[in-house]
């Protein structure tokens, strides 16, 4: 089957990602819901689907935001300066951080680590998008949940720094609430 003809099929059939199914009954190389056959079925399927088209910048892995050169898988620049900013400055206000002894800066050590592409999510009316980050091989002890508001720029986050938790960036209790709930299916 030519491949248009295989992406309608498999459109029509309920697998919006266009991408073909595993016999196993996976998706190949989706990040978001690798367990399920529709993205419709995803826990995070709906949310998803119906992330703005401003959500479009953001759309791509952590680092990729942060750090100002070209993306080396498709040559793209991802870089945002004033999400870059609002990022160093959420990560200066951790309290826990400026007590750790670990000489390397938190932001690289976060950043060290695996990192999939952003989860779009609905809080209390609002869309976010959520992303995680964590020091490699350390990922239980050195980890980072971040939701960010495109529509207003607005950052809050849950770090969690050798055994201890905190809040930045004065989550509200709906943000708060959703960063429990996602870093719970962690």
């Amino acid at each position: 089957m030519p491949r248009s003809s295989r992406k309608l099929a498999l459109s029509r059939a309920g697998n919006v990602t266009g991408r073909p199914a595993q016999p196993s009954g996976k998706l190949t190389d989706d990040p978001i819901c690798p367990d399920y056959r529709h993205l419709a079925s995803c826990p995070l399927g709906a949310d998803a689907a119906a992330a703005p088209a401003a959500n479009a910048p953001f759309n791509t892995q952590l680092f990729n935001l942060l750090e100002n050169k070209k993306n080396i898988v498709d040559g793209k620049h991802y870089y945002r300066k004033d999400f870059a900013q609002a990022f160093d400055a959420l990560l200066a206000s951790s309290k826990l951080s400026r007590v750790d002894e670990n000489k390397v800066s938190l932001k690289k050590r976060l950043l060290s680590g695996p990192a999939g592409e952003p989860d779009a999510v609905t809080e209390a009316g609002k869309q976010y998008l959520y992303y995680r980050a964590c020091q490699a091989h350390m990922c239980d002890e050195t980890n980072l949940g971040l939701v960010y508001e495109p529509a207003s720029g607005k950052m809050a986050a849950s770090l969690r720094l050798n055994g201890q938790q905190e809040y930045l960036g004065t989550p509200t209790p709906a943000e708060r609430a959703l960063l429990e709930r996602m870093q719970a299916q962690r």
